[in-house]
Formats: C-alpha cells, sequence, structure tokens
C-alpha cells in the first residue's frame, strides 16, 4: 500500500504543477493531495467489505477436524 501511494504521488505531483499557472500551482497540489487521506480510508474500507467478509469465521475446533 505504501509503495503504490508512494509511486502515486511521485507521478502525480508533476502533474499536478505542470497543469496551470506557476502561481497557482501549490495551491493546486496542497488541494490535490487532502484528498489523499479520503482515497486511503476509503481503501481500507473498500478492502474491508470485499475481503473480510469472504473469510472463513469458523472457530478453532472446527478447523481441527
Amino acid at each position: 500500500l505504501a509503495g503504490g501511494l508512494s509511486v502515486l504521488e511521485t507521478t502525480a505531483n508533476p502533474y499536478i504543477l505542470a497543469m496551470g499557472s506557476d502561481e497557482s500551482s501549490v495551491q493546486r497540489l496542497n488541494l490535490a493531495q487532502a484528498f489523499n487521506p479520503i482515497g486511503s480510508i476509503t481503501g481500507v474500507l473498500l478492502s474491508k467489505f470485499f475481503i473480510l467478509d469472504n473469510l472463513n469465521t469458523a472457530d478453532a475446533s472446527t478447523r481441527a477436524g
């Protein structure tokens, strides 16, 4: 997860800076970085529903046979 976030930030930041005027580049970058925690939390919640809900919740005695 951390590796993906670092790659995303490394590739997205120069693109955000190049999208408009130099005077407003810092504001654009700050706005884009403000949504990073929202995406991180959303990813955790979605993985909770799609991955953890499908796990086998049998107790230890059932799994032992």
